[in-house]
């Protein structure tokens, strides 16, 4: 842009050059401030930029352009929206629309990503953020990272990386220490439900619901001790025998937190031989899991067995 001529007496560089009239010497903003106030002012005209949410996005697409113009820094699909990338150590915060939000006064510090990427991003640096360092270095002594980020409604991950930033020795898996439940039961076959629930305290559980449905309502000590009695049932392996309808042992490789095995994959061969159109009877199906179950149990068993 040429300033060649006249320019504003105040010093700005404003002039018929720069596409600016002059007025008395002055271009508009310094005249139109000196009618005002009597003083043109120092050379710099413009209000402060605003730092709120909306107008560092508003700024943002005015600047670098629509986010849709580019591809997604993650899966490198079409982007939707500018995110905030929280590298900013000045980051800025605000209740936008009734959520406390995070975002960066420097537009450098946004990248384009697609709807989708964007949710996980952020939601990753807000659990990252809102966790409870000092609590997690606590249940570390007794828990693993599974229950402790079941605890603090995060990911494995997230407690892991808290507890590497924090200092804390990280215990090699599979060690001597192992993960229990709040009950201190040890959350491993063949203690282990599903979710990688325990399987004691859900028994207990169950056992406290049935109670509660015959009027009886349990204390917390009668809840550890009936729990106590499922685990150490469990642990010993004396617990009987489970069967299926087909007189299927619910052990084993025919595993019994999924049900039978062998009469799922009879089911699945059944319903197979129906597309076929082929309709086949309970004597077929049942014939069919009996030799299921034998496959696996013989594998179960091993080939020296």
């Amino acid at each position: 842009m040429s300033t060649a001529g006249p320019v504003c007496s105040a010093g700005c560089g404003r002039g018929p050059g720069s596409g600016h009239r002059l007025k008395g010497g002055l271009c508009d903003a310094h005249y139109q401030r000196q009618w005002t106030t009597g003083d043109p002012g120092p050379p710099e005209i413009g209000r402060p930029l605003l730092t709120t949410y909306k107008a560092v996005h508003d700024r943002l697409r005015r600047t670098r352009g629509p986010a849709a113009a580019f591809r997604c820094h993650v899966c490198w699909h079409a982007a939707k929206q500018w995110a905030y990338d929280h590298t900013d150590p000045a980051e800025l915060t605000e209740i936008f629309r009734g959520k406390t939000l995070t975002y960066s006064a420097s537009l450098a510090r946004y990248i384009p990503l697609c709807r989708s990427c964007h949710a996980q991003v952020d939601a990753c640096f807000i659990r990252a953020r809102r966790i409870d360092v000092a609590r997690c270095v606590e249940l570390y002594k007794r828990f693993g990272f599974t229950i402790i980020a079941r605890m603090l409604g995060c990911s494995p991950d997230t407690v892991r990386k808290a507890l590497r930033e924090s200092g804390v020795t990280i215990r090699p898996s599979g060690g001597s220490k192992w993960e229990h439940c709040g009950r201190r039961h040890r959350t491993a076959a063949p203690n282990l439900a599903k979710q990688g629930r325990c399987l004691a305290c859900e028994r207990a559980r169950r056992n406290a619901r049935d109670a509660r449905s015959r009027g009886e309502v349990w204390t917390e000590a009668q809840m550890q001790a009936r729990a106590d009695a499922h685990y150490a049932r469990i642990m010993s392996g004396s617990e009987p025998d489970r069967y299926c309808r087909r007189r299927h042992r619910l052990a084993g490789a025919n595993h019994p937190r999924r049900g039978c095995l062998a009469c799922a994959r009879a089911t699945d061969n059944a319903r197979d031989a129906k597309r076929r159109g082929e309709v086949w009877s309970e004597q077929q199906i049942q014939a069919r899991a009996d030799a299921q179950y034998a496959c696996i149990m013989q594998l179960d068993d091993g080939p020296g067995a």
